[in-house]
């Protein structure tokens, strides 16, 4: 795909092992990414890395990464609007079964 880094596999196979990635920002913020944070299935034996470039008005001189939707996702987001600051906490959700 254009523009993309995909690979033929699947990410829960052939990326065990794969090591968690850590985003440093500013003023000691991090984003802690898994992989399946950074990488999605787009079909059923091809996964893409989930982060990409995107350029500003078009000048490809003035490249921003974009951490996509997937980076948090499970995550719940708090914002606190005095302070400026932003915390996650991961959702642990589980799922009854139901007897038929």
């Amino acid at each position: 795909m254009t523009n993309q880094l995909c690979y033929v596999g699947s990410v829960r196979e052939d990326l065990s092992g794969f090591p968690v990635v850590t985003f440093h920002f500013t003023n000691r913020a991090q984003l802690v990414l898994d992989t399946q944070s950074m990488f999605l299935h787009i079909a059923p034996i091809v996964f893409c890395l989930a982060i990409g470039s995107s350029a500003v008005n078009e000048d490809n001189s003035k490249n921003l990464s974009v951490i996509g939707m997937m980076a948090k996702q499970n995550y719940n987001m708090g914002y606190e609007l005095v302070k400026t600051s932003c915390t996650s906490k991961e959702l642990i959700v589980s799922f009854l079964r139901t007897r038929a």
